[in-house]
């Protein structure tokens, strides 16, 4: 098994945060923390050194939109996990997704596109108000 590095769920469902975890740990992810709210994210993208990040756009009250500019801004490769649809932003930004309750042959997929990229994201830049139409 290949060790791809670090790798960080952004999730409020901790079933399903704990259910991710374990598709990047069979994936050969050496390290993955799991945070809850946008705000520990946030923090931790802007910590760096990650490898990869899977971000739930809807937590709880919140959503991550400020996540996912953040993880675009640095080239830090994600993979959207939603039980909706994901807006026209998200889809500009270049990121995988996969809609909840997710398969693991599409999570798999997800993290191989990622993988085969080299962790590059196209180069389409969302913008903020693309972002705040989530």
């Amino acid at each position: 098994m290949v060790n791809l590095g670090n790798a960080l769920v952004v999730e409020d469902d901790y079933l399903i945060a704990l259910d991710l975890r374990e598709s990047l740990m069979s994936r050969g992810f050496k390290s993955i923390e799991m945070v809850a709210n946008a705000e520990d994210a946030l923090a931790r993208v802007q910590a760096g050194g990650l490898d990869l990040v899977t971000l739930d756009i809807k937590l709880a009250d919140e959503t991550s939109d400020n996540v996912a500019a953040a993880l675009h801004a640095q080239g830090t490769p994600f993979i959207i996990v939603t039980a909706y649809r994901p807006s026209d932003a998200l889809q500009v930004s270049g990121a995988p997704w996969i809609t909840k309750p997710f398969d693991e042959g599409r999570l798999q997929d997800a993290i191989e596109t990622v993988v085969k990229r080299g962790g590059r994201l196209p180069s389409a830049v969302p913008t903020r108000e693309m972002l705040n139409a989530i």
